[in-house]
């Protein structure tokens, strides 16, 4: 008889036989794309068993499925006839396979030094997640002997396909492997284990879909990009500065500090060379705009996108006349980089640096890292508790022998000294700012809705062709544009509470494509959005997101700026009032900052300021430093961990919004929504569910949970979750909330 591994299709379903050797060839192609790089990795001691050790998991994964049980499962749902589903031993009880399956290894593993038998065993074993509660103690572990000998060793002639496969053949399956599933291993072993462990995961989840493990690789290289300076960028070959650096540092951990546009990921791209590497940015849409520069730089479509919208996006780059082929080749790719198989991924933060978290299946990130170059960009973008759990994970794939390059125009002293600590050997370019005047700030002792700010804001706009305003709370944008509107000038507004398509439309076709008039956003514009305004008003906020925001004005290589009036005007009076940036840390930026009042800066004095600050011993006992300490401390000192991937995302993002349709948006567009959502039911295909999805997705405004669970809502596909939510919205200012958190302010 046939044992299947899989239920589809349900007209063939795959066997065993045939989804093992997927499998394998999986892992020897890891091998032969980047086998010497994984090799570096594994400790000396046990490289020469490590190929053995993959391609033996490979074949043993899932020789659990054997069990009847299981196989009566696949029957069921492949829709066979009741006569050929097996008769089940009395007593026994469905076991996860991937428990069972280590019945087999018992001499196999024997070749295998004693120290690391365990680790194959629990490779095989936990491959999955399921069936731990069997492992607690020696009466937990009845119900899998009974199911081993009642049922599984006397299926072992089903398993004749297989012999082939095993050098000596399969022996008859043993229980007697509990203790190797609860050995701790020691630092060698557990190095060893988890890459193994991450590398069966990838081999297994390609295998399952049929596709590459590595797709393309090192087929992109430093010159490629070296060309799209010197072709695309009219460089001149000598002035590509980042060139002898990138080469200097290639091998090594590297931390560049640069200013906005000095061609900082020029230098990433020339540091990573023709390695796998992966490329985090904290916004989506900053990861989709990096993503569509290096199809350009590299003039390739072999690109990975990774984040949750990726499919979506992609989708959506494609024009009307698109073939299926096309969008079969772009879905494709999307699924290669959910599997990590693209040569280079840009991906927001979530994606990867949730495994310092430890979840369930994380081995698979950090293996892949291992033999991967990774690429930080806008660290200062993110909050101290997600930088600690970014910091612990680059240590971690430090130790993996995994390399990272920071690229920054702030880094806080507290973080440089953190990692400094505890890697030894960062290479650290010089830093790379213009010495050029470009900023020449004044402080305005008031809040931002003041009357005399509102009228500056007005008088501002009849003066400069664009005026930029950054609010710290979206509540405080809203009502910016109102106070302005009062005073008959019209103000565009942008902020995270917009529908997806309205506020694709005001970036594309709005604040991106012309910066005319008085636009009003939120910190969404401090690393999201490519912008040059002529002057800004903005909040006071840390030092960091001052000089992203401050970023957005006189750039793109203006020449000094040369006025006395202003181009920079801080209202000193938070609308957070703490709930989103530190009150010692703004406190102490509003200190220095009125040391510079009306003083012209350049990057480099920018740079300087970012460095007193945060060098500052008061900030030692401020809320900021606290936070990352803390954060820290969970994770070396308590190890602290979580479940699931999800669990971990949920935590590092901080926040839980749910993506909702505003009823008045459903209203205007019933017809259209109500299509999709049945389309999306009685559609099978892929490419047309993810296309009835991108229609419900534009309608959709992400809210925070807290007030979500206030509102009154339906579910328009309960299962889907497309949820229809009572509130008012309009194109000019988005969803009218009562009260808006801090959630919302992105």
């Amino acid at each position: 008889m046939v044992v299947f591994a899989k239920s589809s299709p349900i007209d063939n379903p795959e066997t065993l036989y045939n989804h093992t050797l997927t499998v394998v060839k999986e892992a020897q192609s890891l091998k032969d794309s980047y086998g010497a790089k994984i090799l570096q990795s594994v400790p000396e001691s046990y490289r020469q068993f490590f190929w053995d050790a993959l391609f033996l998991a490979c074949k043993v994964h899932d020789l659990g499925k054997v069990q009847s049980l299981f196989q009566n499962k696949i029957l069921k749902a492949a829709k066979r006839n009741k006569s050929e589903l097996l008769q089940v031993a009395k007593g026994i009880i469905d076991i996860p396979h991937n428990i069972i399956s280590p019945a087999f290894l018992h001499n196999l593993a024997e070749p295998f030094p004693e120290k690391i038998q365990p680790a194959i065993y629990q490779a095989v074993a936990f491959h999955h997640g399921r069936g731990k509660e069997y492992l607690l103690n020696d009466r937990a572990w009845i119900p899998v002997e009974d199911a081993i000998r009642k049922d599984v060793d006397g299926r072992i002639k089903e398993l004749d396909e297989m012999q082939p496969l095993f050098e000596g053949g399969l022996a008859s399956p043993s229980p007697r492997y509990l203790r190797k599933l609860q050995v701790q291993h020691g630092a060698e072993e557990a190095r060893f284990y988890l890459l193994l462990k991450g590398l069966l995961h990838r081999a297994d989840h390609a295998g399952s879909a049929h596709m590459a493990v590595e797709v393309a690789p090192n087929k992109h290289s430093a010159q490629q990009v070296k060309d799209y300076l010197t072709l695309q960028k009219k460089v001149r070959p000598q002035n590509i500065w980042q060139a002898p650096y990138a080469s200097s540092s290639a091998g090594h951990n590297v931390i560049l500090q640069a200013g906005t546009g000095s061609g900082k990921t020029e230098f990433a791209l020339l540091w990573i060379d023709s390695e796998k590497a992966f490329y985090a940015l904290p916004m989506r849409t900053s990861v989709n705009a990096m993503y569509e520069r290096l199809k350009e730089t590299y003039r390739s479509n072999n690109i990975g996108l990774l984040h949750g919208d990726s499919a979506m996006y992609a989708l959506s780059t494609l024009d009307g006349s698109s073939s299926d082929n096309g969008v079969s080749d772009t879905l494709q790719k999307i699924d290669a980089a959910r599997q990590l198989g693209m040569p280079i991924s840009v991906c927001t933060a979530d994606q990867i640096f949730t495994a310092a978290f430890r979840y369930s299946g994380y081995e698979k990130i950090f293996a892949t890292l291992a033999y991967s170059k990774l690429v930080v960009d806008e660290i200062q973008s993110y909050d101290p508790d997600m930088v600690a759990v970014i910091l612990k994970a680059l240590i971690d794939i430090s130790e993996l022998g995994g390399r990272f390059c920071i690229i920054t125009a702030t880094l806080p002293k507290m973080y440089l000294d953190y990692i400094a600590e505890r890697i030894p050997g960062i290479e650290r370019p010089p830093p790379k700012f213009k010495t050029s005047g470009r900023h020449r700030l004044r402080m305005m002792p008031k809040a931002i809705d003041d009357p005399e700010v509102i009228d500056q804001i007005v008088n501002l706009s009849m003066k400069y062709r664009g005026v930029l305003v950054i609010a710290n709370t979206v509540k405080m944008a809203k009502k910016i544009k109102s106070c302005i509107q009062e005073r008959q000038t019209q103000a565009f507004l942008l902020h995270s509470m917009f529908t997806y398509e309205d506020r694709e439309f005001k970036e594309q076709f709005g604040i991106l494509k012309c910066q005319n008039g008085i636009w009003i956003t939120t910190q969404l514009a401090e690393v999201s959005l490519n912008i040059d305004f002529d002057v800004m008003v903005t909040e006071i906020s840390s030092v960091d997101s001052q000089i992203q925001r401050w970023g957005r004005v006189w750039r793109n290589n203006r020449p000094e700026y040369s006025s006395a009036e202003p181009n920079i005007y801080v209202a000193t009076v938070p609308s957070d009032k703490g709930s989103i940036y530190d009150k010692d840390l703004v406190s102490l930026t509003e200190q220095a900052l009125c040391t510079h009042n009306s003083s012209l800066m350049s990057d480099v004095d920018e740079f300087e300021l970012v460095q007193s600050i945060f060098g500052d011993p008061a900030l030692e006992d401020s809320g900021y430093k606290a936070k990352f300490d803390t954060s820290i401390k969970m994770l070396e000192e308590y190890n602290f961990s979580v479940e699931t991937k999800s669990e971990a995302q949920r935590l590092f993002r901080r926040i839980l919004n749910v993506s909702v349709i505003p009823s008045q948006v459903y209203s205007a567009n019933q017809e259209e929504i109500d299509k999709a959502v049945a389309g999306l039911n009685s559609n099978k295909d892929r490419k047309e569910r993810l296309k009835q999805l991108q229609t419900i997705k534009k309608k959709t405004v992400s809210i925070p949970y807290h007030y979500f669970k206030d509102i009154n809502r339906w579910y328009l596909d309960k299962d889907q979750d497309i949820i229809v939510a009572n509130m008012q919205y309009s194109f000019e200012t988005g969803v009218e909330l009562a009260q808006v958190s801090s959630a919302a302010f992105i």
